[in-house]
């Protein structure tokens, strides 16, 4: 037969609050209808485990009503970080995609929204003298040969990264030639997403 002292035992060792726990078997009704008895602590609301079967509890214990309330309770509580921590991120990204945006409108005078805008913008940046020039630093810089296979004269450059797109610092772009560019832009083996030539 199941014991409290045993369910204590169990919470005891995973509660990772009041190690004092107040357990009890409750009975807890499902969305679907269905009944089970669960183990709950009365004090954090907190359950544990697997529902038990009813010929494994004393036939005289008092079994109680699941606290859908007190568990409700413990799930916000423990969550709460979680949450301020989504919240925190989403204004730090609100930040950037309005600094983006007053970016990318002051420099290629465009209007940046969201993501989808990138290849707008990235296009009239390669077309740019200021994009020209970078990538003809890059190229001297590397001697025009490939980066990746250190053997093929560099036709184009490469981005690592686009987060600083405009103003890029030089360990973000290497020279490479346009079979290997090709082979970085790969997702699928021997798929290629895109090549650009402008590059």
């Amino acid at each position: 037969m199941l014991t409290i002292d045993g369910l204590k035992t169990v919470y005891h060792d995973k509660c990772d609050r009041d190690k004092d726990c107040d357990v009890k078997i409750t009975k807890k009704k499902f969305a679907n209808g269905s009944i089970h008895y669960v183990s709950q602590c009365f004090k954090c609301g907190n359950s544990f485990g697997q529902p038990i079967s009813k010929s494994k509890i004393t036939p005289t214990y008092d079994i109680v009503p699941f606290d859908e309330g007190l568990f409700n309770n413990y799930q916000e509580e423990l969550l709460r970080p979680l949450l301020q921590s989504t919240q925190i991120v989403k204004k730090l990204r609100d930040i950037v995609k309005e600094l983006k945006k007053s970016y990318y409108k002051e420099k290629f005078e465009i209007e940046y929204n969201d993501s989808r805008d990138f290849e707008k913008v990235y296009n009239k940046y390669l077309e740019s003298a200021a994009w020209l020039s970078k990538r003809s630093e890059i190229l001297k810089r590397d001697n025009y040969t490939c980066r990746y296979c250190a053997s093929t004269k560099a036709t184009q450059v490469h981005h690592l990264s686009y987060n600083n797109l405009g103003n890029e610092p030089d360990f973000e772009l290497i020279s490479v030639c346009k079979q290997c560019h090709q082979e970085i832009h790969c997702i699928d083996k021997n798929q290629v997403v895109y090549s650009y030539n402008k590059e």
